[in-house]
Formats: C-alpha cells, sequence, structure tokens
C-alpha cells in the first residue's frame, strides 16, 4: 500500500454526478505565441495579466515552463490540440500548478503535459484545494510517484491519455486523497508503478475508460465512494471501507475486468451488476453486497465471502468456466436465476464481450423494468446489458 502524508485538511464539495465537461468556452480575452505574435508569449505571463473567468488561446508551440495558476481561474485553450501544443517543464518540478484556491472555470483545453518531476507531490499536475478541468490533454515523459495528484481538490478529467510516463516504485500514475474526482473517456495505465489509480477518503466517479496495471492494481479506492461504470479494467481492483462504514458503496456496472486478479472488497457494502469479471469477487466483512447479471470467469471460484458478509444472494449470474462457484462450496446455479453456461462471447480472444446470436445470456438478466435493456428488451447478462451498455471498443 503507498504511504501518503496525511494533512488534516478539508475536501473540496464533489461535483455532480454525472456531471459533462462544458466543452463551448468563450471567446478569448487574449492570445499567446511563442513567436511573438499574440498578446503574451509565455503561458505564465498570459495568466499573470488574466482576470478570473478568461479564456487564454494558446497557439501551437512547445512552451518550456511550468505553469501556475497561481490562483487565476482562468481556462487555457491550445487551438491546434496536444500533438502540437506542449507544455514542458524541462525537469524542474510539475508541469502544471492549481494550489491558489483556483475555482470554476480552471481548465487546460488540448495541451500535450511533458518533462515533470515531482517536488513534493504530482509530476505532470499538483492540486491543492482547488477545481481544474483537464479536457484533451495527453500526459507523457513524467516521472514521480503520483505523475497525476490532487489534494482536497476536485478535478475533473474528460479525454485524457496518460502514456509513456515513469512512476517510481510502489507509486500511482494518478492520486486523489480527499475531494473528488469525475473522469470520462480516461485512459490511463501505471507506467511501472503499483497502482494505476488510487483514490483515498474522496469521491470519483469513472466513466467509459481504460485503466490498467496487468502487474499490479488497477484500481484502489481506500475509505472512498464513488461510482465505475462502462469501464475496461486490467490487474487488481481494491475497495477498502471502514468496518463501521455498512452504507459506503463503490458502484461497479457494465464494466469489464480482465487480466484475472478479480475484485476484493472490504467493509462498506458493493453492488456489482452487469459486468464481466475475469478472476474471483473477494467480500470481506461487507453487510448487503448486491451482485446481479454478472458473468464470472477464470476465478479459483466466482465469489469468496467470509463469514463477516452479510445477506449475499447473488442473482441472475452466469457462473461460467470457474473451478467452483463459491469458494465455501455453495452452488448457486440452479436459483435466483443464476446458471452456468457457455455466454457465447463473440470474441472473447480479442475482447469483445458483446454476446453472439443464442447466447443464453440475452434476456436472461434482471426482470425488472427499471433494468432492462436500452432497446427496451429484458436485461441481458454481461456488460452489453442493462441501462448503461458499454459503447464503442473497450
Amino acid at each position: 500500500m503507498i504511504l501518503f502524508l496525511i494533512l488534516p485538511l478539508l475536501a473540496c464539495s464533489a461535483p455532480s454526478p454525472g456531471a459533462r465537461a462544458q466543452t463551448d468556452a468563450p471567446p478569448s480575452n487574449v492570445v499567446v505565441d511563442c513567436d511573438g505574435g499574440g498578446d503574451h508569449v509565455t503561458l505564465g505571463e498570459a495568466i499573470a495579466a488574466s482576470a478570473d473567468g478568461d479564456t487564454i488561446d494558446v497557439l501551437p508551440c512547445t512552451y518550456m515552463e511550468q505553469v501556475n495558476f497561481a490562483g487565476h481561474s482562468v481556462t487555457l485553450r491550445a487551438t491546434a490540440g496536444p500533438a502540437e501544443t506542449i507544455i514542458d517543464a524541462g525537469g524542474a518540478g510539475p508541469a502544471v500548478i492549481a494550489s491558489g484556491g483556483e475555482g470554476d472555470g480552471t481548465a487546460l483545453v488540448g495541451f500535450t503535459l511533458t518533462g515533470g518531476v515531482e517536488v513534493d507531490y504530482g509530476a505532470a499536475l499538483f492540486v491543492d484545494l482547488s477545481r481544474i478541468r483537464l479536457e484533451r490533454v495527453v500526459v507523457t515523459g513524467n516521472r514521480g510517484s503520483a505523475i497525476v495528484y490532487s489534494h482536497a481538490g476536485d478535478i475533473e478529467l474528460l479525454d485524457v491519455t496518460f502514456t509513456g510516463n515513469t512512476v517510481t516504485e510502489g507509486g500511482s500514475a494518478f492520486t486523489l486523497y480527499r475531494g473528488a474526482l469525475n473522469a470520462s473517456a480516461l485512459d490511463i495505465a501505471c507506467d511501472g508503478g503499483a497502482y494505476a489509480m488510487y483514490l483515498g477518503h474522496g469521491s470519483g466517479l469513472i466513466d467509459a475508460s481504460k485503466v490498467g496495471c496487468s502487474t499490479g492494481t488497477a484500481l484502489y479506492y481506500e475509505h472512498a465512494t464513488g461510482r465505475v461504470e462502462r469501464t475496461r479494467l486490467e490487474g487488481l481492483v481494491v475497495v477498502i471501507n471502514e468496518d463501521d462504514h455498512d452504507t459506503d458503496v463503490v458502484t461497479m456496472e457494465n464494466d469489464i475486468f480482465v487480466g484475472g486478479q478479480g475484485i476484493y472488497v472490504e467493509y462498506g457494502t458493493a453492488l456489482l451488476r452487469n459486468s464481466v469479471v475475469n478472476g474471483t469477487l473477494t467480500l470481506a466483512g461487507v453487510a448487503n453486497p448486491v451482485v446481479e447479471a454478472n458473468v464470472f470467469l477464470d476465478g479459483r471460484c466466482a465469489i469468496d465471502a467470509d463469514a463477516g458478509t452479510s445477506a449475499l444472494a447473488p442473482s441472475y449470474n452466469d457462473l461460467w468456466r470457474v473451478s467452483q462457484e463459491s469458494c465455501d462450496g455453495t452452488t448457486w446455479s440452479g436459483i435466483d436465476g443464476n446458471f452456468a453456461s457457455d455466454p457465447m462471447f463473440t470474441d472473447e480472444a480479442a475482447g469483445d464481450y458483446t454476446l453472439a446470436v443464442g447466447s443464453p445470456c440475452i434476456d436472461r438478466g434482471l426482470p425488472e423494468e427499471a433494468q432492462e435493456d436500452t432497446d427496451g428488451s429484458r436485461n441481458d447478462v454481461g456488460a452489453h446489458g442493462g441501462r448503461k451498455p458499454i459503447v464503442g471498443d473497450l
């Protein structure tokens, strides 16, 4: 487990669940051009001269500087996108800093962040008691125990890719301690670290994303709440709650868990629905878990629940290709809608977990109207059934 310096700071309020980035930014107030064709030649100069709410258009260039918003709640908007607009910290420290109480309207749109190294926290981005949105951003070529670190901040990631960073031993590509995360279309890997994402003592929504760490932990919620939906996760997924917080939950719905490491949940409660799980779902001291309409594959058993886990009653699951349905010897198939049949994925070897024509998982899931597939038919078992099926290639 990562050791973090815990500071007695208050968390910012979380964004509303399902909130999405505002992509229609207002007209720019000023233009930055490193060749001298704009109002400023550096990003730092433009930020220093800005007022809250300003939008700064940034022309293509490699800007060799650290960007510190310094309390200015402004949007930096690259006109040509991340391939041509680069912020390179040159090894001087974090590439971007938002630690001056920046609020709504603070954003980076269309940049590559590179050359950042961790000084205290965060190689590519350090956020403290502030809000920031990253949209269409590539994070690459940075080095540290946390490539992005947010402490008591609200951070939104929309279409952000982490690739080619160096996460030092035991570290995490993304770390949030307190505060809130709202991520969509995120593509992140652990890049040599122990974790792709760590979220502690806060909240996190992850939607329509790819989170990977084939040799470690893809996602770790510690004393945190949230939702993971329509997401592909490679590596172990861990949810650790406090033993007296029975209602704390991380909801996992319409996800694909690959790699065979499975899911581990300790204390609190759990909701796992309409997903494909390669590996074992382990429950330790979990209160009233909900396990519905999933396909389980390749675990030593589908579900391993200890004596402290209460009211476990999985329903409408396909318990296929597992050594045992339950590690304690319980057989679930044949009761409560559970069964054990080949799900007939379209191309499992290629990672395509859609259901082929004739699959026994079609119209075999939850019978409630509220859980119907988007075409109005009964819920299909697996990640492509139910209210929020995976769309596109994950």
